[in-house]
């Protein structure tokens, strides 16, 4: 394990100011790090939109492409991100503020908001895959997919701290992150043709290879659905619902999906709230299912090009129930 210094930057008076008036009624601006006017003005005149009553049902936000298309869980596009070039990950917290991996950064939305509110900086030439919150602490990690790097895992206490960095000897690349309800983070990735997981136990400094009781044709999704810890397989076009107990991985369900049948570029992402997944099941569609019991879709949405991640924000009225 390492450490590395990551710059921060601090919005000046004006900036904030006109961050605090351009957002609304969203929540107080953070430190963003584009200390100029220029950069306010892109995020805020370029198309973004929300519907008045998003807030009050849960949100799956959906990067396509340069945009993060935003939707109810019954498939009804209630609201658009525009102007974001390159977004690979997108993480929420309990309380529905989204983050987006943007570039080399993180930026923050407030539920409902269509200006970011916060920003932060991976250190030159990190490249942010996919992010986590954890419920149970406010830490934030961010995957790095960078082959220039090794890939990594860096956990953050808040966007001011300088984070810890994490590595496993058994992964060359990493994926996607998500932690549970006891705030152990979970990390799936690839050495070579083989898909693994990892475990960073709560408290501890050590990321660790788990034992699968299944072995995974290619890289898929991961998410905490609440209960079991959710692990797609792109090859199968199933996912799992797997209990972890000391190192090692047992299968407790595997969902099916009628329809799945095509194969995404690289990894065909989910997201999974309230009884229902969200899953990227090809490169021109999306699907909404039951979760866990699979089968038929409720209905799909066409997404050329393919939803690139998922993350699914909780509405207003749930709180902190994920």
């Amino acid at each position: 394990m390492k450490s590395l210094d990551f710059g921060r930057y601090t919005l000046s008076g004006c900036l904030a100011a006109a961050m605090a008036a351009c957002a609304g009624s969203q929540a107080p601006v953070g430190a963003l790090g584009s200390p100029n006017l220029a950069a306010v003005a892109h995020f805020t005149h370029n198309g973004s939109w929300m519907a008045s009553n998003a807030t009050n049902v849960d949100l799956a936000y959906m990067a396509l492409g340069n945009e993060v298309g935003i939707y109810s869980l019954s498939g009804a596009q209630v609201g658009l991100l525009k102007g974001l070039n390159g977004v690979t990950g997108l993480c929420s917290d309990p309380q529905g503020n989204v983050w987006v991996t943007y570039g080399d950064s993180l930026l923050e939305y407030a539920r409902g908001g269509t200006v970011p509110i916060a920003q932060f900086f991976m250190p030159s030439g990190y490249n942010p895959y996919s992010c986590a919150v954890n419920a149970t602490t406010g830490d934030i990690a961010v995957t790095d997919y960078s082959e220039e790097n090794g890939g990594n895992v860096a956990v953050y206490q808040n966007i001011y701290s300088t984070p810890q960095i994490y590595t496993d000897s058994d992964l060359s690349g990493y994926a996607y992150c998500s932690y549970d309800d006891r705030g152990n983070l979970f990390v799936n990735g690839t050495h070579g043709k083989m898909s693994l997981l990892a475990e960073l136990p709560s408290g501890s400094n050590t990321l660790d290879t788990i034992k699968l009781d299944e072995k995974i044709g290619q890289l898929g999704g991961l998410q905490w659905d609440g209960q079991y810890l959710a692990l797609g397989d792109s090859l199968a076009h199933v996912v799992y619902q797997l209990s972890v107990t000391k190192g090692s991985a047992t299968t407790k369900s595997t969902t099916h999906f009628k329809g799945w049948y095509g194969h995404f570029k690289t990894v065909e992402p989910f997201a999974i709230a309230d009884g229902v997944i969200v899953l990227t099941f090809s490169e021109r569609q999306t699907g909404f299912w039951k979760f866990p019991a699979g089968g038929k879709s409720s209905h799909r949405i066409a997404v050329v090009g393919g939803a690139k991640t998922i993350s699914v924000a909780p509405s207003t009225l749930r709180g902190d129930k994920r």
